[in-house]
């Protein structure tokens, strides 16, 4: 169970530092391209909430003695990988779109392919599963409890401004996808 958790652990921690890099490149990629940040005063929050995320899990796997019930751990841990499914779908889908950051990619329509036909924001559902799925897997309750409200809270507030965003650039065009 210990060796689970940390080879999860460490896997879940380097996915995250590459998909910071890969944002990071695709971020540059897009503003040189014409792209504009619209909106990044949330992302302290974000990274110091996905930080102490890891950090939690960590903290209070070591203070309590975790004992392995296959009942538990297989649903959840099901649900973690549907979230890093989830997550891998609407990067894969989006390519060089993908950011941590609302960019604004004058004259480009949201995407509305591939998972995105039947998810609206599968990268937010994705973080959503993996907050409340990877840390009850290994009945890790207060990091459970704790960072899945305040995870809910960020995704709600990012997901109304990337809609703001959405809307106001679909309004500029008309079913053709071109300028009205």
């Amino acid at each position: 169970m210990i060796v689970l958790f940390y080879v999860i652990f460490l896997a879940t921690v380097i996915q995250r530092l590459f998909e910071l890099r890969l944002s990071k490149k695709n971020e540059k990629s897009m503003i040189a391209s014409g792209g504009e940040v619209i909106y990044k005063k949330d992302i302290p929050f974000m990274m110091a909430l996905h930080t102490l995320w890891f950090v939690s899990l960590l903290v209070e796997f070591n203070m309590k003695v975790v004992q392995f019930d296959i009942v538990i751990f297989a649903p959840f841990i099901f649900f973690f990988f549907l979230g890093q499914l989830f997550r891998y779908l609407a990067i894969t889908e989006l390519k060089g779109r993908w950011c941590t950051k609302v960019i604004d990619m004058k004259g480009a329509m949201p995407i509305a392919s591939g998972v995105y036909k039947v998810i609206r924001h599968p990268n937010y559902l994705g973080v959503i599963l993996e907050f409340v799925a990877l840390p009850l897997a290994f009945e890790l309750y207060f990091t459970a409890g704790v960072f899945s409200l305040l995870n809910l809270f960020f995704v709600f507030h990012r997901i109304s401004v990337e809609n703001k965003l959405y809307y106001e650039r679909a309004s500029l065009y008309n079913g053709k996808g071109n300028p009205s």
